[in-house]
């Protein structure tokens, strides 16, 4: 089958933007300059096209569906030139992913140098990312945190990390800080200096004792000293996951259960991200995320590239069997063809449909039209709408299958919250001020700065080989305090008057960093994300597993899924979550045999390339890096970095060279 345009130039377009054969997969760098240069083809006026499949966004889900589904078809000979097609709404794909070109050192000639203003990084506990890393054969740089915390105007550094890299935990050091006494004599710790009545008054880490009660790893709340009883008529006496019905939202729970002084020292620890407890969310979908992040690592890995390279080699694998894709194309409307659609098909769920006919339809009937800027879109067999809630809602997108889920429970439960970040480059061809904040002698390691100073919620500095040759750091990370400054100051940035933006920026690190000599930077980009992760709404009590289901099937009996990080809540605020629904769609429909879409050809060879990918790296079960418990994939690089660097944190051989250290050699 051959794809049937009206004109000439859409055929160009697609001999453009597809690679015919993995033969001809070019440098990476030469490959994105390419489609970059062929941004902005557009037919004048709307042009006819049918496709098998369509994928709306070319965020990480959204590939990730277009490549397993793409290779899976060239794999059993159903690939055609009209099979699957991506349409995104801007102008590159990775969407929160985003990195920005910084400037290189000189004489530099090795990978391309980015800087990440969106999502970074990832941790071994996120299955699926952490496979694709692998499987895509990218090189990524794994170490614990060190921490440095600020609260009420007093900070300290946390105790340094393992120089071994064989722990997978370190200090978060919320009650290290040290305040004095109000006799002027005595150093006492950070809970101290809030009112933390009984038990907790002298606790030695109260904040442990209120998270592991929350999540009822013990049932003695540490604010009264009582054991908790889902038997008791009030709701703060009874245990947190019951409690946690009881209370409009997850702030009024932490202040029924610990009151008010407690509840303050919670929300300033290391609970999550300040918006955690800025936004107003629903407090039982917190702790069922909150269980599953409780569960992880101190360990972050930092890809080379950053996250955006997985979603590059995403597309160039899934360009290599014939996938296309059209760039500045945001879908305006999608309807069903079909205008006799039942009122029961409009309810959420309840089970799994009924097959309809197997592998779609016949190739001259489609299901759904698809209004974008420049093409008129009928899709024959299945539509991948793989663009999160807030790019839905509020009339972004129309037509009668936005109507017909924009009004089910699930769909109304994700809440996107707003994140501003800023990226900052200083001379790359000299040592960077910071180095010294760093370990360059035990091993490498990433450090944080973070707390409640001065619109500074999270600094990061990364140090890997890759950030080394850049001299950059993410110097502000946003999510509650001071949002509308970083938007004001942004704006203005992008409209051309970035000083503004540089100075802020500049006087949180010097505040944060008062023995150092911070220079002026060579390059400040900021970037405001209105909706870079999700919570869930504080009055819809949807379940996770039920808002899951419903992206599996939104409505029932017909071909399309959603796909998104914010349709897996268990996930919010990592790509795993667009990795989980993408997995969770196919699985749903295409792979079991009872999924509407079913053919036993294509369902095993997706099948099998899903056994394939969780083969490559053995589920993460908490122990030490190298073991059994924590197998290290073949391109993961654990600290300590020793091989790499000098004594004085330069690099030992030219980033070029793929030096690798290995596993630790833990016991």
């Amino acid at each position: 089958m051959k794809l049937h345009f009206v004109t000439s130039a859409l055929v160009s377009f697609f001999q453009v933007a597809t690679i015919n054969g993995a033969d001809e997969r070019i440098a990476y760098d030469a490959k994105i300059g390419e489609r970059r240069n062929m941004r902005g083809t557009k037919a004048n006026h709307k042009e006819g096209i049918s496709v098998d499949y369509l994928v709306i966004g070319a965020g990480a889900g959204g590939l990730n569906t277009a490549m397993d589904l793409g290779e899976s078809l060239a794999s059993i000979g159903k690939m055609n030139d009209d099979s699957v097609l991506i349409i995104e709404a801007s102008d590159h794909v990775g969407g929160r992913h985003e990195q920005i070109d910084v400037v290189k050192p000189d004489g530099y000639n090795g990978p391309k140098l980015t800087m990440g203003v969106g999502g970074m990084r990832t941790n071994p506990t996120l299955q699926i990312q952490r496979r694709l890393s692998e499987e895509n054969e990218i090189k990524s740089y794994c170490s614990a945190f060190g921490n440095h915390i600020f609260a009420r105007g007093r900070s300290a550094r946390c105790e340094d990390p393992p120089q071994s890299g064989c722990d997978i935990f370190t200090a978060f050091c919320s009650n290290d800080p040290k305040f004095i006494d109000k006799t002027q004599v005595d150093e006492t710790p950070y809970g101290s200096a809030f009112n933390l009545e009984g038990i907790a008054s002298t606790n030695a880490d109260p904040e442990s004792a209120a998270l592991k009660f929350m999540l009822e790893y013990d049932n003695v709340n540490p604010s009264t000293g009582e054991t908790c009883n889902n038997d008791d008529s009030n709701p703060a006496k009874k245990c947190a996951k019951e409690s946690c019905k009881y209370y409009v939202d997850y702030s009024s729970f932490l202040q029924g259960i610990f009151g008010l002084e407690y509840a303050e020292f919670i929300s300033l620890g290391n609970v999550g991200f300040l918006g955690d407890q800025g936004t107003s969310i629903n407090a039982c979908r917190y702790l069922d995320w909150f269980q599953r992040e409780f569960d992880t690592t101190s360990i972050n890995c930092y890809p080379d590239g950053g996250l955006q390279a997985i979603d590059e080699k995403m597309l160039l694998r899934s360009q290599a069997v014939g996938v296309k894709i059209m760039y500045n194309e945001p879908a305006i409307t999608i309807n069903a063809t079909s205008s006799k659609r039942s009122k029961s098909s409009k309810n959420s769920k309840g089970g799994k449909s009924s097959k309809s006919s197997k592998g779609g339809t016949s190739n001259n009937q489609s299901k759904y039209v698809v209004q974008t800027v420049n093409h008129t879109i009928n899709v024959r067999k299945f539509l991948f709408v793989a663009i999160n809630t807030d790019d839905i809602r509020g009339g972004k997108v129309s037509g009668d299958f936005i109507d017909a889920i924009e009004t089910q429970k699930p769909f109304q439960q994700p809440k996107g919250s707003s994140v501003a970040t800023v990226a900052i480059q200083w001379d790359p061809n000299t040592p960077a001020w910071f180095l010294d904040e760093l370990d360059k002698t035990g091993g490498s390691y990433s450090y944080r700065q973070f707390g409640d100073i001065d619109c500074f919620s999270r600094a990061e500095f990364i140090d890997t080989p890759y950030m080394r040759q850049q001299n950059t750091i993410r110097a502000v990370y946003s999510d509650y305090r001071c949002l509308d400054l970083w938007k004001e100051l942004i704006e203005a940035a992008d409209s051309g008057n970035p000083g503004p933006l540089k100075q802020r920026v500049l006087d949180g690190l010097r505040l944060g960093f008062p023995g150092r000599s911070i220079p002026d930077p060579v390059l400040v980009k900021g970037k405001l994300w209105e909706s870079a992760w999700y919570f869930s709404d504080p009055l819809n009590d949807s379940t996770v597993d039920e808002l899951a289901d419903f992206a599996s099937e939104p409505i029932l009996g017909e071909s399309a899924c959603l796909i998104g990080d914010s349709y897996a809540s268990l996930y919010n605020a990592w790509t795993e979550g667009a990795f989980q629904a993408s997995r969770k769609c196919l699985t749903d429909r295409f792979i079991a045999e009872n999924g509407s879409e079913f053919d036993a050809e294509l369902g095993n060879e997706l099948g099998r390339r899903h056994d394939d990918r969780d083969s490559l790296i053995a589920p993460f079960d908490f122990g030490a890096p190298g073991t059994d418990d924590f197998e290290i994939g073949a391109h993961e690089i654990f600290a300590p970095f020793g091989c790499l660097y000098n004594e004085d944190g330069s690099l030992v051989s030219e980033l070029t060279s793929g030096a690798s250290c290995g596993a630790p050699a833990c016991a």
